[in-house]
């Protein structure tokens, strides 16, 4: 805060004062007449009028980041599917083996089969020996996306929608938080 003419009187907290850095608590006290005015109103006030700005383009990162997660956990899930029907497979050439081999005249079709039986169960023990952490994996990522896909004003969590979409759905270079009371105006650009 500056006091601009020389004749006025400008105190904070009761202190006469020509330039002085003010905070939100300091109590001002205006001309010869000692008008009080809170620095806290006149933020209020003025954040009334101008309405606060915040850039949101960091969340085109965030929303980036949770897809890609989400998305490998999602391959993990299915190379682990694929990699559990191999003792099935190896089960089912085993019985068919177990019946075509002596029909074709092979009388020692146990040397077949018997291994494959082994291979059979040794993969089913392996695969389902190995703890599946998929549901802890996406709870993580889904908490840490719920933290920082935010109003950064607020702190309101922005919802699943996309920044794309977000983009999208609001023409133009910024948007309205849609948080409760919060009336912060978010630019999509730096």
């Amino acid at each position: 805060m500056t006091n601009l003419k020389a004749a006025n009187v400008t105190r904070v907290g009761g202190v006469q004062v020509v330039t002085k850095a003010v905070n939100e608590g300091d109590v001002l006290s205006l001309g010869k007449d000692g008008f009080e005015v809170e620095v806290r109103k006149i933020m209020e006030a003025a954040g009334k009028i101008v309405p606060d700005s915040y850039s949101i383009a960091h969340l085109a990162k965030v929303y980036k980041e949770y897809e890609e997660s989400i998305e490998a956990i999602q391959r993990r899930q299915q190379e682990r599917q694929r990699m559990r029907m191999l003792p099935i497979m190896f089960g089912s050439l085993n019985t068919v083996l177990a019946v075509i081999l002596p029909a074709v005249g092979l009388t020692k079709s146990l040397w077949v089969t018997l291994p494959l039986a082994v291979i059979s169960f040794a993969l089913y023990f392996v695969n389902f020996s190995r703890k599946d952490t998929s549901i802890q994996d996406r709870k993580e990522v889904t908490e840490r996306f719920t933290a920082a896909y935010v109003c950064p004003k607020c702190g309101r969590f922005m919802g699943n929608i996309s920044y794309r979409l977000l983009r999208q759905n609001n023409p133009g270079s910024e948007m309205t938080c849609p948080g409760p009371g919060c009336k912060a105006l978010l630019r999509f650009e730096e």
